[in-house]
């Protein structure tokens, strides 16, 4: 339960505290309230964004030429086949397209989207569970390659 100030001042000044002592009291909680508001606004600041990274196992140099390749996380159904994501991709982003063109859509961005990376930037959750697929980055994030040896100390 949050008190406030009118709360507080009303049992004080029920409880027979005199007036001055109420007002060094208030301005008290006062200062103690802007000191939390101060500390949760650095904490907040303070906390860093984490991001998404694929780690891929390549001992024989097959991916030495992929340089700076967006990638997305995309989650699928462990049954489903990899190679169908594209074409889920794609089939969530026709129902989106033909939402948004009809007017169905209620949201500020009235835009159809036309590229994959639109796609998974853009389109909502909604879309993508209808084809049974989750994008867990909206935003693109990189490949770092390992030799896959762990080197000796």
């Amino acid at each position: 339960m949050r008190l406030n100030e009118e709360d507080i001042e009303h049992v004080l000044t029920q409880k027979g505290v005199d007036q001055p002592r109420v007002k060094d009291i208030m301005s008290e909680i006062k200062r103690l309230e802007d000191e939390e508001a101060e500390r949760a606004k650095l904490q907040s600041a303070s906390r860093k964004k984490k991001k998404m990274v694929l780690v891929a196992s390549d001992p024989d140099d097959r991916y030495a030429q992929v340089v700076d390749c967006p990638v997305w996380v995309v989650q699928m159904n462990e049954e489903d086949n990899h190679t169908d994501v594209v074409e889920k991709i794609n089939k969530a982003t026709y129902a989106y397209n033909n939402d948004v063109l009809n007017g169905q859509k209620k949201s500020s961005r009235k835009n159809p989207v036309y590229k994959v990376s639109e796609s998974l930037e853009q389109v909502t959750a909604k879309y993508f569970k209808e084809e049974e697929i989750s994008v867990k980055t909206k935003e693109p994030t990189v490949i770092v390659r390992t030799d896959n040896q762990i080197p000796q100390s």
